[in-house]
């Protein structure tokens, strides 16, 4: 494990460097990568939030994305972005909500499907586009051939992917009946309906939820759980060291695929 000193005296010398007098508590942080962190920093007047990383491109799509969605009201509004040494950041306004699972309902599809209709709607921003292909040799001889030949090719129709569309990255704030997005640092180019399939995967939703999901992001089921496949297919290959960390994921996907297979059934 890389060691690290307190991620608050990082965040206190650069709001030094800013001018910036306030308290600070980090929120959430990076086990063994140094300098990637969020604070939350409360000043005399305002709470603001601190992002830090060591990746500049990090930083730099987060910036752009909420200066682009942030007119929509949906998102952070971006204050400033910054260096420090090794450290990028960025500040942007603080937003009220809660992010527990207790949030998870229909309404909540219907507000996630109008703001993923939102942030696909327009021309997309100059980001990269996922990449898929290579997961195809990472995997073979690991999962059923047929789960591989869903991988999309590389000339697939790119749309805004936020890149890591979870409850940690979602905030619904009641008062305001408002649901926000956050956190852009993995935004780029993806399949149409990818962000969606990687909530329905990563949070555990019945695959069944596509068929609710489809009602309200205008995309069909059979789309989602092919994301939902996709988004398995990757988190498969990323722990393929890990055996028992692995196995349960493709479990999960093996079980997202029999539904998956029950939509191709009905509709042909």
């Amino acid at each position: 494990m890389v060691k690290h000193p307190e991620y608050k005296t990082d965040a206190a010398k650069i709001l030094k460097q800013e001018g910036i007098v306030g308290a600070i508590e980090i929120i959430s942080k990076s086990k063994g990568r140094p300098y990637h962190f969020t604070a939350l920093v409360t000043t005399a007047d305002k709470q603001l939030i601190l992002r830090c990383t060591p990746y500049e491109e990090a930083i730099a799509r987060n910036d752009a994305c909420l200066k682009k969605f942030s007119p929509f009201g949906f998102t952070p509004v971006p204050l400033r972005v910054g260096n420090l040494s090794s450290i990028f950041y960025s500040f942007e306004s603080f937003v009220e909500g809660r992010s527990d699972a207790d949030i998870v309902d229909e309404i909540f599809f219907e507000k996630l499907g109008a703001l993923y209709q939102k942030l696909t709607a327009d021309e997309a921003l100059p980001l990269a586009r996922m990449e898929f292909s290579h997961l195809e040799s990472i995997l073979s001889g690991k999962v059923p051939k047929d789960l591989l030949r869903l991988l999309p090719q590389s000339d697939y129709d790119p749309f805004f992917s936020h890149g890591d569309l979870t409850l940690n990255n979602l905030k619904f704030d009641p008062l305001k009946n408002r649901l926000y997005l956050f956190d852009f640092e993995h935004a780029g180019l993806a399949p149409r309906g990818y962000d969606i399939g990687f909530f329905l995967f990563f949070e555990g939703m019945p695959a069944e939820s596509a068929f609710i999901l489809e009602k309200f992001c205008k995309i069909t089921a059979q789309q989602i759980l092919s994301c939902s496949l996709l988004a398995g297919l990757q988190r498969t290959a990323k722990f393929l060291g890990t055996p028992k960390v692995w196995q349960s994921v493709l479990k999960r996907t093996e079980e997202i695929y029999g539904t998956y297979l029950s939509t191709m059934r009905r509709s042909s």
